[in-house]
Order: structure tokens, then C-alpha cells, then sequence
């Protein structure tokens, strides 16, 4: 089970599996898609050290992001380390898609109460990925957030 069963919503094997099931096939379509896609992440070190789930699957969740950094050069994963000074984004995650020629971006932000709100005014999109790409500037590069990766594992 996840964590958020019986929190947000009721516990079902059946939904965890299908929801489980609905990501893994989505991750497999933009890695595997003809059409190369740039994707880019930032993690907080919390993010990989918290006890979002069980030890194991924690585990399981660093180990499989090595593993695409090994196989995947369209990923980038850099951990930001804690207590980094300066942090745009310091109470939540935000995520901008973009479509390159093919249309504006899009912006998202996640919230525990209530809907998670998307922007598509430009300005709006702007600042977000100027918060983004200040997180990238300063979290750790890619060599050193992969060590850190596998440092993490190797503590818990």
C-alpha cells in the first residue's frame, strides 16, 4: 500500500496496482518515445532520505533512479542537499512541461489541501522556470547527486 491509502482516499490493492501499473506505462511511453524528450529533476536529499514508504521501497525507488541515470541520456537528476541556502521552492514541488515549438509551457503545482494548479499564463510559466532552473543551479552536479544517491541507499 501507499502511504496515502486510507489518508486520501480508501485502501485498495486493486487501485494501487492499477495506479502503479498506469505510471510504470507511462514512464515506459516518454522513455521510449521516438521523439527524444529533455527531462529534467531536481530531488531534495529529504525527498530520498524520507520515509515515504517502507525502507524497501525506498530502496527500490533510489536504486531504480540510478539505473535510469545509467541507461537513460535524456534524464538529468540532481539532488539538492539539505540546507542549501536560497531555495525558490522550500515548501513544495513544481513541475514545467515544455513543447518546444509545438506550444507554450505549462506549469504545475502540487497541493496537500485542495487542487494542485496549473498555469499557462507566460508569465506565470517564466517564473516558474526561473525557479527551476535556479534549483538545477544549486543542487549538487550530476557525478556528485548520483553519489549521494547511492551514499543514501547504502545508509538506510
Amino acid at each position: 500500500m501507499m502511504d496515502s491509502d486510507g489518508v486520501w482516499w480508501e485502501p485498495s490493492i486493486a487501485q494501487l496496482h492499477e495506479r502503479t501499473a498506469f505510471r510504470a506505462a507511462r514512464q515506459a511511453r516518454i522513455f521510449d518515445s521516438d521523439e527524444p524528450r529533455e527531462l529534467r529533476f531536481v530531488l531534495t536529499e529529504d525527498a530520498l532520505r524520507g520515509a515515504v514508504g517502507s525502507p524497501e521501497v525506498m530502496r527500490e525507488q533510489r536504486r531504480h533512479i540510478l539505473d535510469l541515470l545509467e541507461s537513460k541520456r535524456n534524464l538529468s537528476v540532481r539532488v539538492l542537499r539539505r540546507g542549501t541556502y536560497g531555495n525558490p521552492a522550500p515548501s513544495g514541488g513544481l513541475i514545467v512541461f515544455g513543447f518546444g515549438d509545438r506550444g507554450a509551457p505549462i506549469g504545475f503545482s502540487t497541493a496537500v489541501f485542495g487542487p494542485s494548479t496549473y498555469f499557462d499564463d507566460e508569465s506565470d510559466t517564466a517564473a516558474l522556470l526561473r525557479a527551476f532552473e535556479r534549483l538545477e543551479e544549486l543542487a549538487a552536479g550530476a557525478g556528485e547527486s548520483a553519489r549521494l544517491i547511492r551514499q543514501i541507499d547504502e545508509e538506510h
